[in-house]
């Protein structure tokens, strides 16, 4: 079974897949097992058993394994990873909610890119020096905080598409 993701509103060419498996079934074990899901307004991103989940809160990262006690915080821009039968997944979330409780982490992201969703190194690296640009000639007080805003988008998807990019090399 898989679910749509949607970017920027739309929906993606990529379909990302709801996975819920025990360990007899080849998931992750028992003892270290957690349940992720991630939610934006068009629906269900994906729901799967991972093994550990770090989130970009707004005062920093937030490091999530089996057992951890009951939390609501909000989430900033940032890559959210998730480690997925031993390795390590990227999302980049655009801001939202996260929820911890009975060894399930929910997440409501107002937007979110996974997988082939995520631009590439190259591209990414050009938004970010298309960001920069915008930071350094805005004059209003209200294009500073967007080009503040599109700096921190291009700097997760640098996150993000330097770890898939590492991944591909190995």
């Amino acid at each position: 079974t898989s679910q749509r993701c949607f970017v920027l509103g739309r929906p993606s060419q990529r379909r990302l897949p709801i996975v819920a498996r025990s360990a007899a079934e080849g998931g992750d074990s028992p003892a270290e097992a957690i349940v992720l899901k991630v939610l934006t307004p068009e629906g269900v991103v994906t729901k799967q058993v991972v093994q550990e989940v770090s989130l970009p809160g707004i005062e920093g990262r937030l490091g999530v394994l089996r057992g951890h006690a009951p939390m609501l915080a909000p989430v900033g821009v940032g890559v959210l990873r998730f480690k997925h039968n031993s390795q390590w997944e990227p999302m980049v979330l655009f801001g939202g909610y996260a929820s911890v409780d009975s060894d399930v982490v929910t997440i409501l992201a107002s937007e979110c890119e996974a997988g082939d969703d995520i631009p590439s190194l190259e591209e990414s690296q050009k938004q970010f020096d298309q960001a920069t640009s915008a930071m350094a000639s805005a004059g209003s007080k209200t294009a500073k905080l967007n080009a503040k805003d599109a700096l921190k988008r291009a700097a997760a998807r640098i996150q993000a598409a330097t770890m898939l990019a590492g991944r591909k090399r190995s």
